[in-house]
């Protein structure tokens, strides 16, 4: 059972993390050699016995961006032997906006929702507390997939409840949630900063007894408003699509653990910022995931790494923080407000795009930025890109612009904008 070996491994000691992370990293060198065309042509080793021999191979490997992925088919990153009718396909804009299709897996999605209950266990969640997991759809074949993985799930997600943002976040949306007596709130920052703004406008009030927050940068001044307007425990997470759960904030609130019993994070042209840490970009290895296998993938996350003990005593290094996403809520002109999340994730869908941002003018007007496949017909993609957001953006108006380029400034793009908001 996944979930009782990362309840032990979390507490081993760092050489003994290193020595599974080593086991886990050649035999899924040998698996992408062997199964997927895509590495077997990069990486050209025709012995795969110079795996065991080798012990710092992963680091001499070439560094994959999101473009080389997102460029390459599938088919071709997809492992021979695996059976694409038991698997889901999941896809992801990143802050970069540009999209990248994974496979999950039965086995994949368990060790996903092991993780997962690992963290929910540490900050105290246990069965009977009733869980809400914001999302921008629910997708009920999306959804089935993944829970139900785990012999554990019973005890946890009997209380899980899934609330889809798409109908926007109004007073009727704040309503449904208080009807549900949550305990646990989890979700972006963006989409819990939105739910404070119209808390304000009404007389309502929501309590739960703690909040995580993932997908996008929690700032510190955001933190202190979420625990000041809930007076509840916030806990931030570090987790990709493409990568799944990469770290996770400490009960104690000293740094992130990042999961080195799943997953390998190496810096790019790391750089020393202060006695024990050292920031540079994050370059990913997930070590569950065989069906699409990502080896040294750059997420174009600025992260600084801590070589520090933490005080709960759990040996899994420490990750202090992160530069990523950043993105802001539309706001439509009755005043409801739309989760970016409903946004990128329709965008994600359609076919043939490679980059997008979206941008909300000060006369409330969303403007979609798009770069597009060299074959793709515009005039088509327009049409089916306002078709999709029409039902999603409550009435505001939509254009959509086709470019060559989208400037990214810094290490990330500020993928959806909104100058209403502001």
């Amino acid at each position: 059972m996944y979930w009782l070996t990362l309840q032990r491994s979390q507490w081993y000691k760092p050489d003994k993390l290193f020595k599974i992370q080593e086991r886990k990293i050649r035999r899924l060198l040998r698996w992408a050699i062997t199964e997927v065309e895509f590495y077997r042509e990069l990486y050209q080793i025709k012995d795969v016995s110079q795996i065991n021999k080798d012990k710092r191979l992963l680091q001499r490997l070439p560094i994959l961006t999101r473009e080389v992925i997102s460029n390459t088919p599938l088919n071709k990153r997809t492992a021979s032997s695996i059976d694409l009718r038991k698997t889901i396909k999941r896809t992801t804009s990143g802050s970069t906006g540009i999209p990248v299709t994974i496979l999950e897996t039965r086995s994949s999605a368990a060790y996903w929702q092991a993780l997962y209950l690992r963290r929910l266990w540490a900050y105290g969640v246990r069965p009977g507390d009733k869980v809400l997991r914001m999302l921008p759809s629910v997708a009920p074949a999306g959804i089935k997939f993944f829970i139900g993985r785990n012999p554990l799930e019973k005890f946890i997600w009997q209380d899980l409840r899934l609330l889809d943002m798409s109908p926007g976040i109004d007073s009727s949306f704040l309503k449904e949630i208080a009807k549900l007596g949550i305990d646990v709130m989890i979700s972006q920052p963006s989409s819990i900063s939105a739910i404070m703004r119209k808390l304000e406008e009404t007389s309502l009030n929501l309590s739960f007894k703690i909040i995580i927050t993932t997908g996008e940068v929690l700032t510190p001044s955001t933190r202190r408003k979420i625990q000041d307007r809930f007076g509840c425990d916030v806990y931030d997470s570090y987790s990709t699509v493409e990568l799944g759960n990469i770290a996770w904030e400490c009960p104690t609130h000293t740094a992130y653990h990042i999961n080195a019993d799943s997953l390998v994070l190496e810096l790019n042209d790391p750089r020393q910022v202060g006695r024990s840490s050292i920031e540079g970009e994050a370059i990913g290895t997930c070590l569950y995931r065989y069906a699409t296998p990502l080896i040294r993938y750059s997420t174009g996350d600025l992260v600084r790494l801590r070589d520090d003990e933490c005080p709960c005593g759990r040996g899994l290094p420490l990750l202090v923080s992160v530069e990523g996403r950043i993105v802001e809520y539309i706001v439509t002109k009755n005043g409801k407000l739309i989760s970016p999340s409903v946004i990128t994730s329709a965008l994600q869908s359609i076919g043939g795009i490679k980059q997008f941002k979206v941008v909300q003018h000060p006369d409330y007007t969303v403007e979609v930025r798009v770069v597009t496949a060299d074959e793709m017909d515009h005039e088509q993609l327009s049409s089916l890109i306002e078709a999709t957001l029409t039902p999603l953006l409550h009435g505001l108006k939509t254009r959509v612009r086709f470019t060559d380029s989208i400037e990214i400034r810094g290490v990330k793009l500020k993928l959806v904008e909104s100058f209403v908001s502001k």
